[in-house]
C-alpha cells in the first residue's frame, strides 16, 4: 500500500508529504489500526517506493508473457 502523486511534482511538496506520512504512521493508534489488519508496516522513501513499483511491474510483465496472456 502506498500513496502516489503525479510525476514531476515539486520535490519540496513530495518531501513534505513524505514527512507527514512518516509522522502519521509513527503514532501508536495508527500503528495499532494498521497491524489489526495483519499488515506489515514498512516506511520507504519516495525513491525506494518508485523502485519497488518498477521492479514489480517488470516481474508481472514477465509473468504475463510466460503465461501467454493477452488482451
Amino acid at each position: 500500500m502506498g500513496i502516489l502523486a503525479l510525476a514531476g511534482r515539486i520535490p519540496d511538496l513530495r518531501a513534505k508529504l513524505s514527512g507527514a506520512i512518516r509522522q502519521a504512521v509513527a503514532k501508536s493508534h495508527i500503528i495499532e489500526a494498521i497491524r489489526s489488519t495483519n499488515t506489515l508496516i514498512k516506511f520507504s522513501t519516495p525513491e525506494e517506493y518508485s523502485d519497488n513499483i518498477c521492479r514489480d511491474l517488470k516481474k508481472y510483465e514477465r509473468a504475463v508473457k510466460l503465461a501467454k496472456i493477452s488482451e
